[in-house]
Order: structure tokens, then sequence, then C-alpha cells
């Protein structure tokens, strides 16, 4: 039986079939709890909105410390618009790859059918983008009806939304393959999504940041989606500017689902599965070992000490010599685990191969080929 046409390397990223499979499992799941999901993924940026852009909003406006005097409800709309997306796109990134990983098994299910690593990656993210395009639509709808947009450019802030979560998305779920408990995305949250929420252009313009602070807002994926969604809903594009934005949020995606396609193999059963399979194998055939260390024990003795006798001491290239016992028994080592070595790979490899058919059995778990 040959292996799956899914384990082996793909000469090129394309969303097959399988990949959409993956992703109909996650539809699914969401028809049965789509108010949950919009509940948590629109209810904390709708109260931000509300507070901030709204009530916030009325001390901002009398200042009128804003570029071009837009009000504080237009612009903080659209970069909550994108960092919704990012929220839900890196909580989805989290847990719950996770627990598809080691705690459901669902990867591990999902690759006992023609479906591989790949198909599990670009599902995913398929299913990451469709939340975060659905969440993305119906905020717009609340700006719209809030009359917090002032530009028809402000549809094309979805795409953006999208894109941001993506840049997150992938990263994420790279760091997440690599992950044995969940106790590092506590400080992933604290310490990176929290602060850029606060600090990438969301509330106040990177300029009001200290001089140390702006680059590091600059490199980051949010800042760049922020601006971007901001140009569109404000009606104030610069081509520059938003390419500039776009290659970088395209770059963030491209670098994680790179990452993803290194880190998410080696989260899922590795090599070591077939040594413990031999191990268990051996711990009841001990004797084929113990076969192995006595032949060339039985040369050393036969060798180095019989034909040892008649030889004497053997000249070594620096003048002085030693025994034909000690000058064979390293040559004898060797040879032993070259022959051990030659056995393995021919005889049991071929029997393994052939006629045991192990290796199909095998390669109908989540084990590959590799």
């Amino acid at each position: 039986m040959a292996a799956p046409a899914s384990r082996l390397a793909r000469p090129s990223v394309r969303i097959s079939p399988h990949a959409l499979r993956f992703f109909e499992h996650d539809l699914l799941r969401f028809r049965r709890s789509w108010h949950s999901y919009l509940m948590s993924g629109l209810g904390q940026p709708l109260l931000y909105l509300v507070s901030m852009g709204i009530g916030l909003g009325v001390y901002v406006n009398r200042n009128g410390n804003l570029p071009g005097g837009v009000p504080y409800l237009d612009y903080v709309a659209p970069a909550l618009l994108v960092t919704q997306a990012m929220m839900a796109a890196a909580a989805e990134s989290a847990w719950p790859i996770m627990g598809k990983i080691m705690w459901d098994k669902t990867y591990l299910a999902a690759l006992n059918t023609p479906l591989g690593t790949l198909d599990l990656l670009l599902g995913d993210l398929m299913w990451i983008a469709f939340r975060a395009t659905l969440l993305s639509v119906l905020f717009l709808a609340i700006i719209v009806l809030l009359g917090a947009a002032t530009s028809p450019l402000v549809a094309l802030a979805v795409p953006v939304a999208v894109l941001t979560a993506l840049a997150f998305a992938a990263p994420i779920m790279a760091f997440t393959a690599t992950q044995e408990r969940d106790g590092g995305f506590n400080a992933l949250f604290r310490f990176g999504i929290t602060p850029l929420f606060l600090f990438s252009g969301t509330f106040f313009p990177i300029e009001r940041l200290p001089l140390i602070l702006q680059p590091l807002a600059w490199v980051t994926p949010l800042y760049h989606g922020v601006s971007l969604a901001r140009s569109f809903s404000l009606g104030q594009v610069e081509p520059v500017g938003t390419a500039t934005h776009l290659a970088v949020l395209v770059a963030f995606v491209a670098v994680g689902f790179y990452a993803g396609r290194m880190t998410l193999p080696m989260a899922l059963p590795r090599p070591i599965h077939m040594v413990e399979r031999n191990l268990f194998v051996y711990r009841r055939t001990f004797i084929v070992i113990f076969s192995g260390f006595f032949e060339p024990l039985f040369y050393l003795f036969s060798m180095g000490f019989g034909v040892g006798s008649l030889i004497g001491d053997v000249p070594l290239g620096d003048g002085g010599s030693v025994s034909y016992a000690v000058f064979v028994a390293p040559a004898l080592l060797a040879s032993s685990a070259m022959n051990g070595a030659i056995y393995e790979t021919t005889n049991n490899f071929f029997y393994k191969l052939k006629y045991a058919k192990l290796y199909d059995a095998v390669i109908a778990t989540p084990i590959t080929l590799l």
C-alpha cells in the first residue's frame, strides 16, 4: 500500500480539497455555537467603541488634538474594527490549536485520513479568516449605523482586518505548535497582544509615544492594519503608504505560514514512536542483541589471544608496539557495529517492507515516511 499523497512533500502551496474538508469541520462546530462566537468577538470591541469613541470622545473633540480635526469616534472606529479581528484570531490560534494538537487530538484523528499537516494548517487559517470576515462585516455595519464612516472606501477595511488577523494567526499557530503547556499563552497575551492593542495607534497616534517606542510600534502588524483601515475609512489613501502597509502584513502572513509548516509536523507524531516500537519488539527478543555482542567477543578471543600468541607485539607508527589483542580489539568493535547496521538495513528492513508489511500499517497512522 503506497503512502497517501497528502503525506508527501508538495512542490507548491495550494488550497486542496482536503484543506477545505478541515475548514468544513470548523464550520460545523460554528453552526452549533455561533452565538458564543459572535458575542465574544463583538462584545468587547463594541464596549470600547461606545465608551472610548462616544464617551471619552466628547473630551477629545473639545481639544481638537487629532490630525485634521477628525472626530474621535471616526478615528477609533476603524482601528477597533481591525483590533477585534486581531483579538479573535490570536485567541483562536492559541488554546483551540493546542487543544487540537494535545488535548482532544483532533489533528491526530484527521491525519488518520488522507489529510496532511499542510491541510490542517490551511484549513484552520481559512476558518480564522472566515471568522474574522464575519465579525468585521458585522462590526462595520455598527460603525456605519453610528455614522463613524466618512468614506465609502471603509468597506475595504474588512479585507484589511482579515489580513491583519492572518498576520497574527499564522505566527501564533507556529508558536502554539512548539508549546507543551498553555502557560506561555498568558505571557503572549499580557506582554504581546494587550500592549499592541494599546500602543499601536488604536486610541491615539503613535507620534504621541516616546521617540524610543515609535519604531517598535511601526514594525508591528497591528499598526499597519490600523493605519490602513483608518485611511480607507477617512478617505485619506496614499498609494505609497498603502503599499507599505500591505507589504508588511503579507510578510507577516508568509513568514508565519512558513514557520507553521515547520513547527506543526514537529508537534505531531515523531520518529521516536518507531524507536519505541522497536524497543518493545527487542524487549521480547533481547537474545538477538546479545548475539551481536558475543560474536565479536569470540573473534577477539580467537584472533586476539589465540592468533596473537603466535604474532606477538605489533609495531606502531610512533616507534612503540602493542599486543595483537590490543591492536585488533577496536577494529573488531567497529566491524561488529558495521555488521549490525548492515543487517538492520537489509534483512530486517526488507522484512518490514515486503513480508510483514509493517511500514504499510504504520503509514495508516499519523506517522509519515520521514
